[in-house]
């Protein structure tokens, strides 16, 4: 853990240790830190889900070009109609 000097909004800070039941200031911060990064991940997990809800896999076409051709050995995921990335990262690369 590193110590840093930083400017504190006093109002925000106590509504905070109300809270979290008179919590330290050291915990109170830690606190806040982990739970915007905890709701700022749900939340583009949401997105991300949404997402995936509305593509076209109801659609036989689309579903078509997602198996693999078994006579050709090639599969459609090269010529996928979507993909979905978090932060403009696809998920395994």
């Amino acid at each position: 853990m590193t110590k840093r000097l930083v400017d504190v909004d006093d109002h925000a800070l106590e509504r905070a240790q109300a809270m979290l039941d008179g919590a330290t200031i050291k915990e109170t911060v830690n606190t806040a830190l982990r739970e915007f990064c905890d709701r700022e991940t749900s939340e583009r997990l949401f997105e991300h889900m949404q997402k995936l809800a509305a593509a076209d896999l109801g659609d036989p076409e689309v579903m078509r070009g997602a198996w693999r051709d078994r006579r050709s050995g090639r599969g459609a995921a090269t010529g996928a109609r979507f993909s979905y990335a978090i932060n403009g990262r696809l998920p395994y690369s």
